[in-house]
């Protein structure tokens, strides 16, 4: 009971707010509570971090030498849960227990001085994410952006006097992606790699699946320095970049008992587009709440086999970024349907409108009929050429999605979940003459 009084003796002196205090007691009362002999607290610590680098969350844990207990809730529903378990060699053992008593997940995680590392799966391990947060001198109460440290940056380099341009996205932890664009090749590849304290690496890969090289540097203050490319027989090359555009990134997160949904997309200085990318995006997010609240009528109490049971995700693409334009696309995904969902990006930032198909492309313009005749002379570069059902799958596609490259039209296929989702791309001058002669794309044709 000493220990008791003088924590919360130390509490009044290093804190001035009135309500601060208060709610710092109410929360360290209910970690109190949760042990037989609480004057043996040996510590009791906050953090705050996210699920996922998208889910907000604070944890605060006590230690009496034997047992760590404590509360995890989500700051922006706030959704709690009792942790009880065991730490062993800086590792915590944690289990998750509803509020109805039962198990709903689990907690492994290292525990440094300053943060808390780990994963956290479900009362049945068949769904897991990842875990991160800081210590903070107070218990957390409000959730932050969810998009602070995520960013989509366009830069332009050269590599041997050929000119390059990269566009480079920062996702959810240190993921990385994006595209480049050769000058000299008139050709543009994907990217995917990720981002470390000691630099990043990305691999470039064609339409065809098939690996061009590799790009890494490190990121200092913005700027890519002491970069280089190797080639896909290990060759390597020094590259220069400068920073050329730099995007913030939206976010929109909520996560409870049952339903968690996060969806991030670019914001750019054009309010026209930020208004029109946020009625797209907001769609979803409505239809996401809409079929959480369904559920939710036919479960009137939370069971540990509905924890965590219905998931969302969004993203986006980005393949464009100029002063007259922005392209890509935006998936969304969910637990409660059997395919992803597109939205093509392919934005007039001059206009300040979407650019339609029916706006580029004469009527007489038969999309399915040029995009297969490009396949067929084509497909046989692919990295699945051999596999005839992958062959005969995409023949059959009709490449709904269709984004804006320097290059070209980028046309994509829906999701598959065996080959993913397919690209071609169809270079301008092949496609002159079905363009409309106003065409709002008709400065990127050579």
């Amino acid at each position: 009971m000493m220990s008791r009084i003088l924590i919360i003796g130390l509490l009044f002196s290093i804190c001035f707010s009135p309500a601060l205090v208060a709610q710092k007691i109410v929360i360290e009362d209910r970690i109190f509570d949760l042990f037989e002999n609480p004057e043996k607290i040996k510590w009791l610590k906050h953090f705050r971090g996210r699920m996922n680098d998208l889910n907000d969350i604070g944890i605060t844990l006590a230690y009496d030498g034997t047992n760590c207990k404590g509360i995890f809730s989500y700051l922006r529903s706030k959704e709690a849960f009792r942790l009880v378990g065991v730490l062993k060699n800086e590792v915590l053992h944690l289990q998750e227990v509803d509020q109805n008593g039962a198990l709903s997940g689990y907690i492994k995680a290292e525990l440094s001085d300053q943060s808390i590392k780990g994963t956290w799966s479900n009362y049945n391990y068949t769904v897991g994410n990842t875990l991160e947060l800081e210590q903070i001198p107070e218990a957390v109460q409000l959730p932050s952006y969810c998009g602070d440290n995520k960013w989509i940056r366009k830069y332009q380099g050269f590599l041997k006097k050929e000119g390059l341009e990269l566009i480079l996205q920062k996702d959810n932890d240190q993921e990385l992606k994006g595209i480049a664009f050769f000058q000299r090749d008139q050709e543009s590849f994907l990217l995917k790699g990720s981002l470390t304290d000691q630099g990043f690496v990305v691999r470039l890969s064609d339409v065809n699946e098939k690996l061009r090289g590799s790009i890494r540097g490190k990121i200092v203050d913005d700027q890519i320095v002491e970069s280089s490319y190797e080639s896909p027989v290990g060759l390597q090359s020094p590259l220069q970049f400068t920073l050329k555009e730099n995007l913030n990134v939206a976010c929109v997160e909520y996560a409870d008992y049952m339903v968690s949904y996060d969806l991030t997309f670019p914001k750019t200085k054009y309010a026209s587009f930020n208004s029109w990318i946020e009625k797209e995006t907001g769609r979803w997010i409505k239809d996401c709440q809409a079929h959480a609240k369904k559920i939710k009528k036919r479960h009137t109490s939370n069971l540990a086999p509905l924890r965590a049971s219905l998931r969302a995700y969004g993203w986006c693409n980005v393949d464009m970024i100029s002063d007259r334009l922005i392209s890509g696309q935006l998936t969304f995904m969910n637990t409660w349907s059997q395919a992803e969902e597109g939205k093509s990006i392919n934005y007039d930032l001059e206009k300040a409108k979407e650019i339609k198909l029916k706006d580029i492309f004469k009527k007489e313009f038969d999309q399915k009929k040029v995009i297969q005749n490009y396949i067929n002379k084509a497909i046989n570069k692919h990295k699945r050429y051999r596999d005839y059902e992958f062959r005969k799958w995409l023949a059959a596609e009709d490449f709904p999605y269709f984004t804006l490259r320097t290059e070209g039209i980028s046309f994509a296929t829906d999701f598959n979940m065996l080959y993913g989702q397919q690209q071609v791309v169809i270079p301008y001058l092949q496609l002159k003459k079905y363009l409309k002669p106003n065409s709002p794309i008709a400065h990127l044709i050579p």
